[in-house]
């Protein structure tokens, strides 16, 4: 039985570890879909082409994207 359950806590760990969609937007970072819109903390970014890269992109008031 113990030889089983310290790989399962590893694997475990390691899943939960390295997963993309827990990842937190902010200002700046990376992002994958252009045009996706989220909400952080009352401020609504973006996914913005900026200088051949996808970053999230602060919208203010009422800005239109395309």
């Amino acid at each position: 039985m113990k030889k089983l359950l310290a790989p399962a806590i590893v694997l475990s760990l390691i899943g939960l570890s390295g997963s993309p969609a827990l990842a937190a937007n902010k200002e700046g970072a990376k992002c994958t879909t252009a045009g996706k819109i989220v909400t952080v903390s009352g401020k609504k970014l973006v996914c913005a082409k900026v200088a051949k890269t996808l970053k999230w992109v602060a919208v203010s008031g009422k800005a239109v994207t395309t």
